[in-house]
């Protein structure tokens, strides 16, 4: 169980966020290769400075009487639940199985809205916190490690999958009576694929040698770009708010010269797949297409001091 407390400042605002989080988790062995787990764990998002010294009030209707970080930002909350096993039916086999339920509320959103905080001659453009904006999210992951699949070779194998499904209720609107009327269901959470699936082979053809073989694949997924996401729904572009999804091999050559040495090779991205990470933020700022790194090349040479 854990509580947070945290106090931040800088030359332009200062704040206060204080949070209780318990965290709570069970484990029952029901035999010597096999036990059930459960847990509950409740989180919190701190909104950086960015958020604050970004939205922009004009105060009065007096353009060139414009401040920031007036307007409160609280963090996003989250809490999960959790059940999984563990299962070592041998000791060349280990399984691991996982579903869960996270639910997260209060996102921040970017809007021009009248600030409630002074008058309706206020405007702010920026962030804010939606206390009708939600995200569910509901999914198993599975581990599956076979040990000397093929023991001339030392052939290991480790597999997992996540699967998951869920809904994000953003954009809620604001009527003549400032208060809100109105969600957009998103079918999906943003920058969080449905399927993510990892193959990793490892292989010792000779002595001192190891190869290891690394596959990975990425279901779409919907952009983090808010603004973008909005725009679209509200029908005023036709653009597409969705990252495609790809599949990458990674393969490293290991050669231990000695107990102390070690030489690799590594080669990320082997079949030059071009496709768009993870959006480093859900600000109108962000690149709206997040490309990684293609074909790389990486020779080094390892040394254990124990």
């Amino acid at each position: 169980m854990t509580v947070s407390s945290i106090y931040r400042n800088n030359t332009s605002f200062s704040e206060r966020i204080s949070s209780f989080n318990p965290r709570i988790a069970l484990l029952y062995k029901a035999q010597q290769n096999l036990s059930f787990r459960a847990s509950y764990s409740t989180a919190f998002k701190i909104p950086g400075p960015y958020f604050r010294e970004t939205s922009y009030t004009i105060v009065d209707n007096v353009f060139d009487n414009i401040s920031t970080g007036i307007s409160p930002i609280a963090s996003e909350r989250t809490l999960s639940y959790e059940l999984g096993l563990r299962w070592l039916p041998s000791p060349k086999i280990e399984f691991d199985l996982a579903g869960y339920y996270t639910r997260t509320i209060d996102f921040l959103v970017y809007d021009i809205l009248p600030n409630p905080i002074f008058t309706e001659r206020n405007l702010t453009t920026g962030y804010f916190n939606d206390e009708n904006t939600k995200a569910n999210l509901y999914g198993i992951q599975s581990m599956l490690w076979l040990k000397k699949l093929i023991p001339a070779i030392s052939m290991d194998a480790r597999i997992s999958l996540s699967l998951s499904k869920g809904k994000e209720f953003l954009f809620s609107a604001i009527n003549d009576n400032r208060t809100r009327e109105h969600l957009e269901e998103l079918g999906g959470l943003r920058a969080y694929p449905n399927l993510i699936a990892q193959a990793q082979f490892s292989f010792q053809p000779f002595e001192r040698f190891t190869l290891i073989l690394d596959n990975v694949v990425v279901s779409n997924s919907l952009t983090r770009n808010l603004v973008l996401i909005e725009e679209v729904l509200d029908e005023r572009i036709d653009s597409p708010i969705k990252n495609s999804g790809f599949y990458t091999l990674d393969i490293t050559g290991n050669y231990q010269i000695n107990q102390s040495f070690r030489m690799y090779a590594r080669f990320n991205n082997v079949l030059n797949k071009k496709y768009a990470g993870i959006d480093a933020d859900s600000s109108p700022d962000v690149l709206l297409y997040n490309p990684q790194s293609l074909f790389t090349f990486r020779l080094g040479v390892n040394y254990n001091l124990n």
